[in-house]
């Protein structure tokens, strides 16, 4: 017999290599899950599941799941070109904001103010406070919708502009799904083995 699959064995060999790799002050708790797909395709070429099924039984690519955080963003960024609003558009990139509905100020990573700045520079640096504006505009349910329609499967809150900061739980292949039609100009390939 001969199995025919999507998989390239030195990708995969490699991704598991790297996957098994852990620094020296990488904590314990911490999971990695990897998926490298073809976006013009939907094909698979390798996976990292995990180190040892026997310690830890759950499939880190395509069954635990984890906050993507950052890593939503563009779906927000989507939203806002679908929307009209151009990039050179200047946003408060300040930590400290307050937005309606929500009790918790909003900061960016280390607390950074970045000034006014437009969506390239709030991309570049991750501004969490310039995302959260984006959102605002936008509208929760409206960045689930768009997540949604790119592939993403598991459930967005629709009620919080937090989504877009990642607060809800998904999987690796999940996430790649909806990125890889991104990265396929719009065009949603179903991923596959």
């Amino acid at each position: 017999y001969k199995i025919i699959t999507t998989i390239d064995k030195s990708k995969q060999d490699l991704m598991q290599s790297i996957g098994d790799t852990r620094l020296d002050d990488m904590p314990e708790s911490l999971q990695i899950g990897g998926i490298a797909l073809d976006p013009k395709t939907g094909e698979v070429l390798s996976v990292y599941a995990g180190s040892d099924y026997l310690s830890k039984q759950l499939n880190n690519a395509d069954q635990a799941v984890f906050e993507p955080g950052s890593t939503m963003k563009p779906f927000a960024l989507l939203g806002a070109a679908q929307s009209g609003v151009s990039f050179d558009t200047l946003f408060n990139g300040n930590s400290h904001q307050h937005f309606t509905g929500l009790d918790q100020e909003v900061n960016n990573a280390l607390e950074n103010n970045w000034g006014n700045i437009n969506l390239y520079q709030a991309t570049a640096n991750s501004v969490n406070t310039v995302f959260m504006e984006v959102n605002k505009h936008l509208g929760a349910a409206n960045l689930a919708k768009i997540a949604h329609q790119a592939g993403i499967e598991e459930d967005i809150a629709e009620d919080t502009t937090y989504n877009i900061l990642g607060i809800n739980g998904i999987t690796v292949w999940d996430l790649a799904q909806g990125h890889s039609t991104i990265a396929n100009d719009g065009v949603k390939n179903t991923l596959h083995i």
